[in-house]
Parts: C-alpha cells; structure tokens; sequence
C-alpha cells in the first residue's frame, strides 16, 4: 500500500474513533470530516500528530462524551528501538483506552525507531520489524478486555 494511501486511511480511522456517537458508521460523513481538517490546516496536514491534535481539539468543541480519550498515539522514533519500551508504552495506552467499547491505538514511528535515517535495512531489521509488529497485535489483544475493541494502526 503506498504511503498517501495509507495516511489517508490512517486519519480516517482516527476521524471514526473520534466522532463515533456522531457519525455512526456513516463513512461519508467521517470522509467530509477529515477533508475539512486537513482544509483547516492546509500545509501542515501531511503531518498525523497536527491532524491528531486539530480532530480533538473539534472533538472537544463539539462536546461528544471524551472521545479524545478513546485515541492514544504511540511515537516510537524518537528513542531507539526495544521490546521492553514498546512493552510499556503499549501497556500504559490500553490501560487508558480498556474502558470505552471501541478505541484507537495508533503506533507510529517503528520503522525510525528500528532503522534510523541513513542506515540501511537488513533482513534481521526486518524481521525484527515483523517481530514487533506481531508482538503489538498479540499484546493488544491479550491484554484488553473482552467487551473493549481496540484498533490497532501501525503507521
């Protein structure tokens, strides 16, 4: 999938988390939603933590039941990668995100976190990016609880 795509449905999906009690599952309307952010923050809305930020700052004008506590955004390029770190930071979101019935978890920054600028990829970065990847899903879904649904966005 390439990268425009991918943020594209990205902020869609945090658009649903957000205004669910609103739009439903009405995905015109989180479509329109989303434009119209990304319309408010016109250079900058390449940028998802910008786009995070502008979606609950209207969540919150709206006044829709706390939504902007149902979405959690994990940033791991900023500090080197370990399974411990990415452990901790997983557990402390689902611990915030286990009481609403649908959440998002959306975890960026892997792939820097793993092969910084630079450097190049090897078939063991590889596979310890496929490793983390598959340990995040594990982990989400053994540690939430069976009537929270979690969705997990690796970005």
């Amino acid at each position: 999938m390439n990268r425009p795509r991918t943020a594209d449905l990205t902020k869609l999906q945090v658009v649903c988390s957000l205004f669910k009690p609103l739009i439903g599952d009405d995905l015109y309307l989180a479509r329109q939603i989303k434009e119209s952010i990304e319309t408010a923050l016109s250079e900058k809305a390449g940028t998802t933590d910008e786009f995070l930020f502008k979606a609950r700052e209207l969540s919150s004008n709206l006044e829709i039941d706390s939504p902007d506590e149902s979405v959690r955004h994990i940033d791991l390029s900023d500090s080197p990668f370990s399974m411990l770190c990415l452990r901790a930071k997983l557990l402390t979101a689902i611990k915030g995100l286990c009481r609403f019935g649908q959440s998002t978890l959306l975890l960026s920054g892997l792939k820097e976190a793993l092969c910084p600028t630079g450097r190049r990829w090897s078939p063991k970065k590889a596979q310890d990016y496929q490793d983390a990847i598959a340990f995040a899903r594990d982990f989400c879904q053994q540690r939430s609880l069976p009537r929270s649904q979690i969705n997990l966005v690796i970005y």
